[in-house]
């Protein structure tokens, strides 16, 4: 394994003894731009020069699930379930969008796990991760 800063290096040696660059499609941009740089081939044309070979490889790897991995799936979903039964619970009339995510954290944290990513707790289910947290729970019929 090499450092990051190496890779243009090892690209370029890799170029001159005609050895075939492997990459998937990029997602972000700027990964792009520096495929683009790194290969000499224009930013429009990157992500048709992506390997075939290497998508499916990708796919097939991730087909795949150990035993262990279905383990942790599973506890993930659990965790996930036990998070949302607390929301539920504690939904009330004047309660905070972010006092309900702190416990949410704390159901996660407490399991001896983790969130991949900030809470997505909001009243406006209309608005796609929203993470302001500062709106207050209105009753209607039901917790919101």
């Amino acid at each position: 394994m090499q450092p990051l800063r190496t890779i243009e290096v090892l690209i370029k040696k890799s170029q001159e003894q005609r050895q075939t660059i492997h990459f998937i499609p990029p997602y972000r941009p700027e990964t792009s731009v520096q495929l683009s740089e790194w290969l000499s081939i224009p930013y429009q044309a990157v992500a048709q020069r992506s390997s075939i070979l290497l998508i499916e490889a990708v796919i097939a790897q991730r087909s795949y699930k150990s035993t262990e991995e279905v383990n942790e799936i599973d506890k993930a979903v659990d965790l996930t379930s036990a998070m949302q039964l607390k929301a539920i619970q504690l939904s009330q009339q004047g309660m905070k969008e972010y006092e309900i995510a702190a416990q949410l954290e704390a159901v996660a944290t407490g399991s001896g796990g983790y969130l991949s990513f900030p809470i997505i707790l909001t009243v406006n289910g209309q608005y796609l991760h929203n993470h302001a947290g500062g709106m207050y729970c209105k009753m209607t019929n039901g917790p919101v």
